[in-house]
């Protein structure tokens, strides 16, 4: 189920307006918007402790922020593209 679903759930539950649906979905992006950020940062802080793992946050947090804004996803994207390259490359010299 996407948040789109979710949207048109609970607007169908109300009044079925218009209105209601494009709070809805202005919360939702806000909430996306402070929930990648509050991840970005947590991935920040915790690169410097060595024992907790900074990839979820970091995946979790681009994800989220991919959803706020079509802006936010066009400066992500090329950062995602680059980290799956380089990935990739990794693996294949972890494989000769």
């Amino acid at each position: 189920m996407c948040v789109r679903d979710i949207v048109t759930i609970a607007c169908s539950i109300g009044d079925g307006s218009k209105v209601k649906a494009v709070q809805v979905m202005i919360a939702l992006k806000t909430l996306s918007l402070i929930g990648g950020t509050l991840l970005i940062i947590l991935g920040i802080i915790t690169s410097f402790i060595p024992i907790v793992p900074q990839i979820p946050f970091f995946l979790a947090g681009f994800a989220l922020l991919s959803y706020s804004s079509p802006r936010v996803r066009r400066v992500i994207e090329p950062i995602v593209k680059r980290a799956d390259e380089t990935m990739r490359a990794i693996v294949e010299r972890l494989k000769r």
